[in-house]
């Protein structure tokens, strides 16, 4: 028999164990008894009810390993369409910002009331806040998502309707979540959704580098509820002044949280403060209970926080800080955007809002949370022309992709899509202006295709081509345009650029001969005539005046050349050959500009609170649009003014039969960022061709078409800082109004 060594623990009878637990446990009480009274203030005050929900018992099942290959079906998307689930009366009223989310879904030109033609699905259920303490948490809504009918199968798409297989499920493949606050105290885990997703993508804010599922989920910006919409004005207007470095080299103000995940930077940011030049503003106060954890600063910094303008702080900060909060991301990212401050990010591991198409190193500083007292000395020796290119970065990644839940949504979707596209966008196309949303994947599959200040140099011999001439031909010149044309074609016929000309028909005299206008005005050039067809139901000897939006019909494949020449009958007198060569030489200098003979100004009246159309420019020293029957642009213009301009808009331009001048003016402001250049003709100017009242015009469409690009800084002015010259007139560009934004340069 073998004998093995049993110590005397092991040996002790079962009774006699017992009794000596039982002293052991009676001698520790009073310090179990002090730590339940310590934990009980360090923890939340939480309902039982709450905590024994199984509604809220985390569930957080997901695919961790989802990509488009493994858990999409591209197969449904040759056209990509987007699903939104029509509103469960038994669920929960959806979030303000959730309904603006879903109303943009639906009113972008992707949605589709058909599920059956549909790539993407998105529940009607809110899933924006996963917090279970939070007020706007949906119970159930693992059960309520099980039960949407294409949850886990999808309806057939048409190569499908002949096939009678079973199709095999695939909960949440193709639906589309959106997440702002994921997980609760104490960890606030980045993955406790307390929702099983199966394969569906996450739209989520605070989006971890390490867990985010990269390529497959989208890291989406944390919004407010106040967040502005499409018409709405921005809550911090960019600073006026030109000056490279502000008042403040830094500054920050918010909540720090004492105890508990986020609090370590933000406790630590006085160490860094110096009442001069860097400004950290910080409160205890959190939470209905913060006394409870209040520590031997918190007095002081609560009574200094008091003292100091959030506002001011943003609008005189050369750099702005965005600590993170007890999640990684943080509002305050989005403000210091919108003020067009430089954000310096002290969130390690956070995958930066849309950061598959936005290159934040460019308009962010991305420091370390651990290296907080050596920042001071990094922001001091940042070179002046870095923070001028980061500066203007930050604006034009604020207005093309974040200024309104719409254009949020937009790149959410547009991103998306870029995935399943062979055509996807080049990523520089996303960061240099005009950005990747106003641009169709026809078009930008081509880098030299697209308007922009920093075309690549091998685009120079597409610049260099020549410039199809466009005539728009409407009242009062329709029955003597032939005589009108032939003086026209004379000049432009001796220029060797000229490659094409296209007519715009808008009269309703008899359609002219392409062919005959070939040879008998411009010398055997090719010619096209323009014209919009009259709608089936209509008699001929109905005529209705053509839209004015008609001049922008020609496209892409109607026009061989980038350049376009736009002229009006009313200037055959006026302009010369070496004129005509002058703005496409300065066109081809300047690629993303409008140049143009004729000034017109827009002027904001405080009194009737109104933009009023002024033709007399002289009066206020400045421009801010040239009109059309003399301009030289880029093609890809008229793609934007439809993709820009909304039906309603088009529809007071018909109303009135004029206009579209400033709209497009404003369409190329908006995408361009920059003010027309203006040429001389030394001669008397005349008004335009089309009909333009100036009291009409003040009162109908200056204020009611360009609205929601003015408040986008879509359209900007020029001040002139002299004489004209004889090329063109030098000016400091601003935008207009000018309390958006300014940049020092020469028109």
């Amino acid at each position: 028999m073998k004998h093995y060594f049993r110590p005397f623990a092991l040996i002790v009878s079962t009774k006699t164990r017992t009794v000596i637990f039982a002293s052991l446990l009676l001698s520790f009480a009073p310090f179990i008894l002090l730590f339940g009274k310590i934990s009980s203030h360090l923890k939340p005050k939480i309902s039982n009810s709450l905590l024994c929900d199984e509604s809220t018992a985390p569930i957080n099942k997901f695919n961790s390993h989802c990509t488009m290959d493994i858990c999409f079906d591209s197969a449904r998307c040759t056209s990509f369409k987007v699903y939104v689930y029509p509103d469960d009366p038994d669920a929960p009223r959806a979030s303000a910002n959730y309904r603006k989310i879903l109303t943009a879904i639906r009113e972008s030109p992707f949605y589709t009331p058909n599920p059956e033609e549909a790539c993407l699905f998105v529940p009607s259920l809110d899933t924006l806040d996963r917090d279970p303490r939070s007020p706007r948490f949906i119970h159930n809504l693992q059960s309520r998502l099980n039960n949407l009918p294409f949850w886990s199968i999808q309806p057939r798409y048409a190569k499908q309707a002949k096939d009678n297989s079973t199709q095999k499920p695939h909960p949440g493949q193709n639906h589309l979540l959106f997440v702002l606050f994921p997980g609760s105290w104490p960890s606030y885990d980045v993955d406790d959704l307390r929702m099983d997703v199966g394969s569906a993508m996450l739209a989520r804010a605070s989006a971890s580098r390490v867990r985010m599922r990269l390529g497959f989920d989208i890291s989406f910006p944390l919004v407010t509820t106040n967040y502005p919409e499409w018409d709405q004005s921005p809550r911090f207007r960019p600073t006026q002044n030109g000056y490279i470095r502000l008042s403040l080299l830094t500054s920050f103000k918010g909540k720090r949280y004492v105890v508990g995940i986020g609090s370590e930077t933000r406790n630590a940011l006085f160490h860094i403060h110096n009442g001069k030049d860097i400004i950290m503003a910080t409160t205890c106060k959190h939470m209905h209970n913060w006394n409870l954890y209040a520590d031997a600063r918190c007095a002081t910094d609560n009574a200094y926080y008091e003292t100091v303008s959030y506002e001011n702080l943003l609008h005189n900060s050369t750099f702005c800080l965005v600590p993170r909060g007890r999640r990684l991301g943080s509002y305050r990212f989005l403000e210091v955007l919108e003020a067009g401050c430089i954000p310096v990010l002290l969130a390690n591991d956070w995958e930066l809002p849309f950061s598959e198409v936005i290159d934040w190193s460019q308009a962010a500083i991305l420091a370390d949370e651990r290296t907080l007292s050596r920042l001071p000395e990094l922001l001091r020796n940042f070179p002046d022309s870095r923070i001028v290119r980061m500066r203007e970065q930050v604006r034009f990644i604020w207005d093309s992709y974040f200024r309104s839940i719409e254009a949020i949504v937009q790149v959410t979707l547009m991103s998306i899509r870029d995935r399943l596209t062979l055509r996807q966008k080049n990523y520089g196309v996303w960061n240099r202006r005009p950005g990747g949303v106003v641009f169709s994947e026809t078009v930008t599959i081509n880098d030299c295709e697209y308007p922009s200040p920093n075309l690549p140099p091998k685009c120079q011999d597409e610049i260099n081509k020549g410039f199809t001439l466009i005539v728009t031909i409407r009242p009062p010149f329709c029955k003597d345009y032939l005589v009108r044309l032939k003086t026209l074609a004379s000049v432009f016929t001796q220029s060797d650029d000229l490659k094409k000309a296209i007519l715009v028909w808008q009269c309703s005299d008899t359609l002219p001969s392409s062919e005959k206008l070939s040879m008998r005005v411009f010398g055997s050039l090719p010619v096209s005539v323009s014209f919009a067809p009259l709608p089936p139901d209509m008699a001929p000897l109905d005529f209705v005046p053509p839209s004015p939006s008609n001049r922008f019909r020609p496209s892409h494949k109607d026009i061989p050349t980038i350049a376009i020449w736009s002229v009006e009958l009313d200037v055959i007198k006026e302009l010369e050959l070496h004129q005509i060569n002058a703005a496409y030489a300065l066109w081809r200098q300047h690629p993303h500009r409008l140049i143009g003979f004729h000034e017109r100004l827009h002027v904001w009246d405080n009194k009737s609170a109104t933009w009023n159309y002024s033709v007399d420019t002289s009066a206020y020293g400045r421009f801010s649009m040239v009109l059309l029957n003399a301009a030289v642009y880029h093609r890809y213009y008229h793609t934007l003014y439809w993709r820009l301009t909304t039906a309603k808009l088009r529809e007071t331009i018909d109303t009135l039969a004029t206009g579209e001048d400033i709209l497009f003016n404003c369409v190329v402001g908006y995408a361009s960022r920059s003010a027309p250049l203006l040429l001389s003709t030394g001669g008397e100017r005349p008004s335009s061709s089309s009909n333009q009242p100036t009291e009409l015009l003040s009162a109908h469409v200056s204020p009611g078409l360009c609205q929601p690009l003015w408040s986008a800084s879509g359209c900007w002015s020029c001040e002139r800082s002299g004489g004209q010259s004889h090329w063109h007139n030098e000016c400091n560009q601003r935008p207009f109004p000018s309390t958006l934004y300014q940049q020092s340069s020469v028109c």
